[in-house]
């Protein structure tokens, strides 16, 4: 197919074009420009995305001071595009939030691809996990003193929990009023969840975020009724059913007590980035050749 060759012609020119060019203009050679494109490449990126993710991708490493390379901020940029189900565009968008993210919580930039190795698919389990959301919650639980891995983990462990609920469910239904025998289901009738609590209006299941906020709500309901704490906590382990997938959920409570913000707010503090890794790439120069 001539016209199929022509076209790749043109892309491998545009980027051996633009590998001269960043080794030209920018503090990165051509060889780790290179580099930088056969990663985007090579984790499924076509030619013309690659090209479209490279200056942003070129920005977050350099507003890293070096934490990471140019090839390992292309792979976060994959990473980050397959784990969220994210365009270009969109991808570009979460380098500016990931960055806006380490001003704003203990998050380092080389932080983010050692959650998404540990998270296995866990953000695929919550579709509709915003960018923002992310990086929240990864923030809260690195001030809570969690490690990248245990961070990945931890909404690994929140994603299964949340799937095994709508399973008990369907034990607990099958009950029709009596006794229940599981510790889990048991939980769940206290906190008063219901099947339809963890989903939303169109019937889809409740992202990351949503699913910890509400069990949040259930666990103060129950304090506001008389619960102590260390009883309402017990019950929202034993919904959840693991530790880790525990600490999220306290994680972003500490955060949100600490700092006096709603989630939304949290949200809007580091969404508001537009171009925030180019800034911080121009203040990171600066300090370099100052």
């Amino acid at each position: 197919n001539n016209t199929g060759d022509v076209g790749k012609q043109l892309e491998r020119s545009q980027i051996q074009d633009k590998v001269k060019q960043i080794g030209r203009d920018t503090e990165f050679t051509m060889r780790q420009a290179a580099d930088a494109f056969t990663t985007l490449k090579q984790s499924g990126l076509s030619a013309q995305q690659a090209l479209e993710s490279i200056d942003k991708t070129m920005a977050f490493s350099s507003a890293s001071a070096g934490t990471i390379s140019l090839e390992e901020a292309a792979s976060v940029a994959f990473s980050a595009m397959n784990k969220l189900k994210l365009s270009t565009a969109e991808t570009n968008r979460a380098l500016d939030v990931f960055t806006k993210a380490t001003s704003e919580s203990k998050l380092s930039f080389s932080d983010y691809q050692q959650i998404f190795d540990a998270s296995s698919s866990a953000m695929l389990g919550f579709k509709g996990t915003t960018i923002e959301s992310f990086a929240v919650m990864a923030g809260a639980m690195r001030d809570f003193g969690k490690s990248p891995r245990e961070i990945g983990k931890g909404f690994v462990a929140l994603e299964r929990s949340a799937k095994k609920m709508l399973v008990e469910f369907d034990y607990i239904d099958s009950r029709a009023g009596k006794s229940l025998g599981k510790q889990k289901a048991r939980a769940l009738v206290a906190l008063g969840l219901t099947r339809e609590d963890l989903k939303t209006a169109k019937g889809t299941f409740k992202t990351m975020d949503e699913i910890s906020l509400l069990l949040l709500d259930r666990r103060n309901r129950l304090m506001n009724s008389g619960m102590d704490l260390a009883d309402a906590n017990t019950l929202l382990y034993q919904a959840i059913g693991t530790t880790p997938g525990l600490d999220v959920v306290l994680a972003l409570e500490d955060t949100m007590t600490k700092r006096n913000k709603t989630f939304g707010e949290l949200s809007a503090t580091i969404a508001d980035s537009q171009d925030f890794s180019l800034l911080a790439q121009q203040r990171s120069l600066e300090t370099v050749e100052g």
